[in-house]
């Protein structure tokens, strides 16, 4: 009988075990342009995943002893996220994201099959759609094509093949004068948009929808700020040394010293708090956080935008100092997609010169939203001259 119940133990814990190795593991963190690219991948591409949050100190610390047991780790080495294991093989510091996550598939992904001449892309009938990570447009065009029904085509300029592909199809399109480019670009019955004013139009006018227009032209909020409950609580607010404000459980005055701390680290003249810049941040930050603290970027294309989310009750300098981290990825080049410091550009974006951020919470989780006037991270351009 104990060799019966010895075995039927084995045959449960060996069957977890290979249920486990099925799927991919990934260890991200809040505010990763890369995680949120690889688990909406594996997510579209119906690639079985468990999700980590490396917030937490046990994941993290699991996280750390898998890659230090690979035999590939020097100690004291920075990693770029995610961390992915997937069949007894982990994987960090990934270059080609994309194609280790279509390798876990065992089929081409869209983007393997629609890589071609440009020449050739841009006679298709489905728009594609050329993206970068982190850049709040281009979510806000994958919804909207998304929730109408509307095919396309993403490809991710985190791939380098793919930028370079789209560069080439703006060049070829004879209205590019060099500069900057705004994402996201779009190419459609052999038409390529970029820098495009007014994205929603544009997108409306290829799914053949017509477009409603909102009372307030200025309020390009992607949720109706009625969606969000009141819960009764007032602003508490004070003037701090810097000029910032402080907002109930958010020390408003550190997250704005915690930004010059970085951008004097780089040189750069400090940034000024903007009292009407925050109140926007802190309406989106409060949707944000009516919807579980999901962290979904504003189609506002007037502010650049970093979020952040977290399962504890984070500071104004945890905030800041999640995105400043990304300065070990940094490399002083022109700005492209395929990056990881998207957050810690726009901080120290030489061109930025406002900040105003909102804090809000749901549960024992918190979300938190800065905007930046005007907004950094151009395609082509440095984020500061030297």
């Amino acid at each position: 009988m104990r060799t019966l119940l010895l075995t039927v133990i084995y045959l449960i814990s060996l069957n977890l075990i290979c249920s486990a190795q099925d799927k991919v593991t990934i260890y991200a963190k809040p505010g990763c342009g890369r995680c949120e690219y690889a688990m909406e991948f594996m997510k579209e591409n119906k690639i079985p995943f468990i999700q980590y949050n490396s917030a937490d100190d046990a994941r993290n610390d699991e996280m750390w002893n898998l890659v230090r047991n690979t035999g590939k780790y020097s100690n004291g080495e920075s990693i770029t996220m995610p961390v992915l294991v997937f069949k007894g093989n982990v994987y960090f510091s990934v270059d080609d994201l994309d194609a280790l996550l279509s390798s876990f598939s065992g089929k081409p992904t869209k983007k393997e099959e629609v890589i071609q001449d440009v020449d050739e892309d841009i006679k298709g009938s489905s728009p594609i759609v050329y993206t970068m990570a982190g850049c709040g447009r281009c979510n806000f065009a994958r919804e909207y094509l998304k929730e109408n029904n509307i095919p396309f085509i993403e490809m991710s300029t985190s791939d380098d093949k793919i930028n370079s592909q789209m560069f080439e199809a703006i060049t070829k399109s004879g209205k590019y004068n060099g500069g900057s480019v705004k994402m996201p670009v779009i190419v459609h019955n052999s038409e390529v948009y970029f820098n495009i004013p007014d994205l929603e139009s544009l997108l409306a006018s290829i799914g053949g929808i017509k477009k409603v227009e909102d009372e307030d032209e200025n309020d390009l909020e992607i949720i109706d700020e009625d969606e969000v409950e009141d819960d009764g609580d007032e602003v508490d607010e004070f003037e701090g040394q810097s000029g910032a404000k402080q907002i109930k459980g958010f020390d408003a005055n550190e997250m704005l010293e915690r930004h010059n701390y970085y951008r004097k680290q780089a040189g750069v003249a400090p940034l000024k708090w903007s009292d009407e810049i925050a109140k926007k941040a802190q309406k989106y930050a409060e949707i944000l956080a009516s919807k579980g603290c999901k962290l979904e970027h504003t189609n506002d294309m007037t502010y650049g935008e970093n979020l952040y989310g977290a399962s504890f009750l984070a500071t104004a300098k945890d905030v800041v100092d999640s995105w400043g981290e990304e300065k070990q990825n940094f490399k002083y080049e022109a700005f492209t997609g395929n990056r990881d410091d998207g957050h810690y550009t726009q901080i120290i974006w030489q061109k930025t010169t406002q900040v105003g951020c909102g804090y809000a919470k749901c549960g024992q989780s918190i979300v938190c939203v800065c905007n930046y006037y005007p907004s950094g991270n151009y395609l082509g351009e440095y984020p500061y001259e030297k």
